[in-house]
Formats: structure tokens, sequence, C-alpha cells
């Protein structure tokens, strides 16, 4: 089973990745998260993965809703197979609990 189809499988709801959602507006990676994002949400993403989201010019938005259509957890990265691997972690590990 692929790491996107488990991670699927651990879902009761819905699963959303959105790949470089600010090429749509032509918007820097800065400049779409100041018009799209509050201080804390930004403030989520570690300053290496920000780095390296501004140097490849790429955002992955990954958000899973496990138990219920309302509870949501999401995930930045620039690299969706870790963005995808890191939320399976966070879901394993809510499990294990």
């Amino acid at each position: 089973m692929s790491d996107l189809s488990e991670l699927i499988s651990l879902c009761k709801s819905e699963v959303l990745i959105e790949v470089n959602s600010h090429t749509i507006s032509y918007q820097s990676v800065e400049e779409y998260f100041e018009d799209n994002y509050e201080t804390s949400e930004k403030d989520e993403i570690t300053d290496d993965v920000m780095a390296k989201m501004i140097e490849l010019n790429t955002i992955v938005w990954l958000c899973v809703y496990p138990d219920t259509p309302i509870g949501s957890y999401r995930f930045f990265h620039y690299d969706i197979d870790i963005a995808v691997g890191e939320m399976l972690k966070h879901l394993k590990g809510k499990q294990s609990r």
C-alpha cells in the first residue's frame, strides 16, 4: 500500500492536497502566505521548510479529516512525499494513545 493510500484509509472523511496554488495568482511563496494566512498559521512552518519552499517556489498543502468532517490537521511542505509521510506519522501516533 502506498503512503497516500494508507493515509486515505486512516481518514473517515476528506483528504485534500494542493500543490502550487500560489501560481494561479502569479504570487511568490512569500506573497501567497502573506495574503492568505494569519501569522499564527505561518508560524507552524519551520524556518528551514519555509526557506526551501521559497527556494523551490513550491507549496504543498495537505489537510486531512481523520475523525469527522469538522476536525482537521494541516501540513505545509515543499515535498509531497514528505508531507504525506509526516501526516501518516502524526495520525498513527494519535491512534496509539
